[in-house]
C-alpha cells in the first residue's frame, strides 16, 4: 500500500520538526519511514496515524537533539545527524593521516640529510595557506547562497572555522614561531602539522563537490 503525497508530506514535515533539514539525509529517512509504514498498513491493516506513531517511537532516540565537542557544543542536531557527521569527519581524518604520514616520512629523511633548504620556501607556503583559506571562503559563500542544506554542507561549515584558524596560526608569513626549522634543528611536530594542514584541505574540495552533486540530484 503506497502512501499518498499528503501522507509523505506529513512525514517530511515531521522530520523537519525534528531538525532533520539536510536534504540528502531527510530523503533517506523518508524512504525508511515510508517503507516501514506501508508495510505495517499492508500487513496488519493499521491506519496511517497509528502506523506512524509506532514508527516514530522506534526513531525517538535517533531524532533527539545532541551536541559533540569535536563539532562544537553550540551545534545541536538530532543524534542520527550527529552520528553521520562524526562518521564522515573520522573518515576525513583517517584519509588525511594515510596521505600525511608517508609524505612526512619522506620529507623528514630529506630535510634531515640537509639535501634541501626550505627556508626560501616559507613565503610560498604562506601564500599557499592564504590561497587555501580564500578558496574555502569562496566555497562557503557559494553554499550560503543556496537554500538547500546537506550533510556535506553541514560538515564543511562545522570544520572550516578551526581549520582556518590553524592556517593562520601556522602561516609562516605571519609568524616564525612554528617554522619547521628552529635554530637549525628540524622540529618534526611542526613538519607533521604543516603537511597535515595541506593534506586536509583536500577534504573541503570533496565536501563541496559532494554538496554540488546533491544539489544536482535535487534539481532532477
Amino acid at each position: 500500500m503506497k502512501l499518498t503525497g499528503e501522507q509523505l508530506d506529513y512525514l517530511a514535515l515531521h522530520l523537519e520538526s525534528k531538525k532533520v533539514c539536510q536534504w540528502d539525509l531527510k530523503q533517506e529517512l523518508l524512504d525508511h519511514l515510508a517503507t516501514s509504514i506501508e508495510g505495517e498498513m499492508e500487513n496488519n491493516g493499521t491506519n496511517f496515524i497509528d502506523a506512524f506513531e509506532m514508527e516514530s517511537d522506534k526513531w525517538h532516540n535517533e531524532l533527539q537533539p545532541f551536541s559533540n565537542m569535536s563539532l562544537g557544543n553550540s551545534i545541536k542536531v538530532p543524534k542520527i545527524v550527529l552520528m553521520r557527521y562524526l562518521t564522515i569527519v573520522r573518515t576525513m581524518y583517517l584519509k588525511t593521516l594515510a596521505l600525511n604520514l608517508p609524505i612526512v616520512g619522506m620529507l623528514y629523511l630529506v630535510l634531515n640529510s640537509e639535501f634541501l633548504n626550505i627556508e626560501p620556501l616559507y613565503p610560498i607556503l604562506g601564500i599557499v595557506y592564504l590561497f587555501i583559506l580564500l578558496t574555502i571562503l569562496l566555497f562557503y559563500f557559494k553554499m550560503t547562497q543556496q537554500r538547500l542544506s546537506t550533510i556535506p554542507n553541514g560538515i564543511f561549515k562545522a570544520t572550516m572555522g578551526y581549520y582556518s584558524a590553524w592556517l593562520l596560526v601556522f602561516n609562516p608569513l605571519l609568524t616564525k614561531l612554528y617554522w619547521v626549522f628552529q635554530d637549525g634543528q628540524l622540529i618534526s611536530a611542526f613538519l607533521f602539522i604543516n603537511v597535515f594542514l595541506l593534506c586536509f584541505s583536500i577534504n573541503f574540495i570533496r565536501l563541496f563537490k559532494t554538496h554540488v552533486k546533491v544539489l544536482k540530484m535535487n534539481s532532477i
